[in-house]
């Protein structure tokens, strides 16, 4: 990659992390959390666990395990979900943008954050740990996606093995592949990241989909949502468009118009991002029972 596009890609890079300067001094012990044994299917990576009931799997965003992501797990976990949170990258509890820069993720086996298939071995990964968190509850499981992961429900929707353990899928702003200057439009954009095959099989799979946008992300083009909904017309799925939240106003700045689920939201019955998080637990209870 010459030097141009290698600070095109930057670029890029940071808009997905999201503008979270303010927040880089907040961080999070997650001293309530437990942990997954190691041996189950964590191969090397800290898995988070709170709650008690029907197991959730959660993975975080680009700027990394965040404390507004591991905010969201405690919400999660006090409507009688148990939700997992695996460290994929980052620090735990810690709001480390320039980190985050510094060790993206981007360019490697896991993530090709620039391909038309970018998403690598981090769906194997994460198929032998719905696996391992199914069989440790002998039940179906629910995995949330966001921004560079938001994907990856749809890739394990098109596993043949994990497909089998899953029973809700949620996709809030899935943000792959990346272009130059932020989200390539057309063709490249609307595959996700996915082989054509993957899509088609994620769609005939018959998991409930629950997808999330804020209508201002740009970094998400709405043709590429409703491209999605276009390819699971017929299936269970529903398309959520979040508006920008006038209840919110420390919100509505920076990336807090990418990351629906965590930077965007706030405690505010009337606020939007609250009423998205109520979709989503409405949505998982629904499907994963008691």
């Amino acid at each position: 990659m010459n030097e141009v596009a290698r600070r095109m890609s930057r670029r890029a890079v940071m808009g997905l992390a999201g503008a979270i300067p303010a927040l880089c001094n907040k961080t999070d012990s997650l001293e309530d959390f437990g942990r997954f044994p190691s041996s189950a299917g964590s191969e090397g990576k800290q898995i988070y666990r709170i709650g008690q009931g029907p197991p959730v799997l959660f993975l975080h965003e680009l700027p990394g395990l965040i404390p507004e992501a591991v905010d969201f797990a405690r919400r999660l976990s006090g409507c009688g979900f148990t939700v997992y949170l695996p460290l994929l990258f980052g620090r735990a509890g810690r709001s480390s943008l320039i980190g985050t820069l510094l060790r993206t993720p981007c360019r490697g086996e896991e993530f090709e954050c620039f391909s038309d298939t970018s998403l690598g071995t981090i769906v194997q990964w994460t198929a032998r740990l719905t696996k391992a968190i199914s069989d440790h509850h002998q039940r179906g499981i629910a995995v949330i996606g966001n921004c560079l992961t938001g994907a990856v429900p749809l890739a394990l929707m098109a596993n043949q093995e994990a497909q089998t353990l899953l029973r809700a899928c949620v996709v809030a702003q899935p943000a792959l592949p990346m272009g130059p200057f932020g989200a390539p439009h057309g063709r490249a954009r609307m595959a996700l990241g996915l082989t054509e095959d993957m899509l088609s099989r994620a769609a005939q799979s018959g998991v409930p989909v629950l997808a999330l946008r804020i209508t201002s992300d740009s970094l998400v083009p709405e043709e590429c949502m409703l491209g999605l909904a276009a390819r699971f017309r017929g299936r269970p799925f529903e398309y959520v468009r979040i508006e920008p939240d006038p209840h919110c106003p420390h919100r509505s700045h920076g990336g807090h118009t990418h990351a629906s689920l965590t930077l965007a939201y706030c405690d505010n019955p009337a606020s939007h991002g609250r009423q998205a998080f109520d979709k989503v637990t409405a949505f998982l209870k629904k499907h994963l029972g008691d």
